[in-house]
């Protein structure tokens, strides 16, 4: 804004139209605002492109506290699920019952992929103190990272943040010795000065041994994690990766990419079995009677809610996707569980007009929102006989047959949120998922949404 300001005082204005995107609305009223108090108080004139400049900076600065954290984006959230799965299995750790770790990547994801897309550069003080900290996460992290993510390129200052919230979980420092074995020839010479290298160069690596050919024992070669050999070793039996002595880049990478897709093996019986045992006894001071009584309350009183006001609705060919919310919508007002149909429906729009609701790879569209009017969480499933176009959440137009609505009050409480996001991730959680919700029989969907609740009840309260 400072720069801005001085900008505009000489008269020198931004080129250009920048990339347009319907997500900024609240942060271009928002900077409306600010830019109008800002023009009074400066006697300046701020353009359109000044405003939504600093718009998509405000979207894209939007880090959330993991308490207040809601997110509409199934996809997203089922990748952050599959994200936390994979580390876990890769490091032989299972972390997929932490809510927390759930909620804390999500809320730094959000802003994270807007930032990607709009190709904003983001720097991280931090990255080198973590990669050194926790070498064997930032390649656990990073391959989930390339596997659910695809169609972005994640710098490694963003992965590294994305490691924090792993390693904070984790708790302590990683402590996981990768040993590394050097074969060569002699034995001396160029091998000493290689295994200096590895040292320098792949900090994944804590202890580097070096033997000659004629030293080699297969059996004794369990001890190490990788072997390195500067010579072929046609009889040798046991995996190894051929580089130069002097180690390029290329041999670098070839070491590190055989780290990485070796995680689960490295990790294994190792050290990070032991952070299981360990968040027990060191996570947070266990809640207050009261409060525990509180959260069950919360979830209780919010999957009563759901299951008493699930409802299965079919529509005949030639009704709109429209048509069908608003009578959804009406519905829902008539049983007194919402206190305006037409701000709801406004809500709704704007969320339909802010991005897709249709569910990729799927014939489900969920319409969703959180409003004021809305008296208690409602769920409902609507099938047409004949499909209709929405747009994806992907932002491209797709066919859909099932129209799925969820309204929840403005204000809610965590543990009404987590059954918001257990009910939106288990949309797609597997074909099986995808199809009982995608159908409009309501005793399949409800033992569906049983099953979702029970798994949740069982990991988060009942075992504690």
């Amino acid at each position: 804004i400072c720069i801005m300001i001085q900008r505009t005082k000489k008269h020198l204005y931004l080129e250009g139209e920048g990339n347009k995107t319907e997500e900024l609305t609240s942060e271009i009223l928002l900077m409306k605002d600010i830019c109008r108090e800002i023009e009074r108080v400066f006697s300046l004139s701020f353009t359109e492109k000044d405003i939504h400049f600093l718009a998509v900076r405000l979207r894209a600065a939007k880090f959330r506290t993991t308490g207040n954290v809601y997110s509409d984006s199934i996809v997203v959230d089922q990748s952050i699920k599959n994200m936390i799965a994979h580390v876990s299995d890769q490091l032989n750790v299972d972390l997929t019952g932490d809510f927390s770790l759930y909620q804390g990547l999500i809320a730094h994801m959000e802003p994270a992929i807007f930032r990607l897309k709009q190709k904003m550069e983001f720097f991280n003080p931090l990255t080198e103190e973590i990669k050194k900290k926790y070498p064997v996460l930032f390649m656990a992290v990073r391959n989930s990272i390339d596997q659910e993510f695809p169609d972005l390129i994640f710098p490694e200052d963003e992965v590294a943040y994305l490691v924090l919230h792993f390693g904070s979980t984790l708790v302590l420092e990683e402590a996981v010795d990768i040993r590394a074995l050097v074969i060569c020839p002699t034995g001396i010479g160029t091998s000493k000065m290689l295994a200096s290298r590895i040292r320098k160069e792949i900090p994944e690596i804590h202890s580097v041994s070096v033997k000659s050919v004629k030293e080699i024992k297969e059996a004794a070669l369990k001890r190490y994690d990788v072997v390195i050999s500067t010579v072929r070793l046609p009889f040798f039996k046991a995996d190894y990766i051929l580089v130069n002595p002097l180690l390029t880049e290329k041999d670098i990478q070839s070491v590190q990419s055989f780290l990485q897709k070796n995680i689960q093996k490295l990790t294994k019986d190792k050290d990070y079995r032991s952070f299981q045992h360990t968040n027990k006894t060191l996570s947070k001071d266990k809640p207050s009677f009261d409060e525990t009584m509180k959260q069950l309350k919360d979830v209780h009183g919010s999957i009563e809610s759901i299951f008493q006001n699930l409802r299965m609705y079919q529509f005949s060919n030639g009704t709109s996707h429209d048509q069908v919310i608003l009578h959804m919508v009406k519905v829902a007002e008539e049983a007194n569980l919402i206190t305006s149909t037409k701000h709801v429906i406004h809500q709704l729009k704007q969320r339909e007009n802010k991005g897709g609701l249709g569910i990729p790879q799927t014939n489900m569209a969920l319409f969703h929102c959180r409003e004021n009017h809305v008296k208690e969480l409602i769920f409902q499933v609507s099938h047409l006989e004949q499909s209709c176009t929405v747009k994806g959440m992907d932002g491209k137009p797709m066919q859909v047959r099932s129209l799925l609505l969820m309204l929840a009050p403005e204000e809610l409480s965590e543990k009404q949120q987590e059954i918001l996001s257990l009910i939106s991730t288990s949309l797609i959680e597997d074909h099986e998922a995808m199809m009982i919700f995608s159908s409009s029989n309501e005793e399949m969907i409800r033992k569906q949404l049983e099953g979702t609740f029970h798994e949740y009840l069982r990991n988060n309260l009942i075992k504690e």
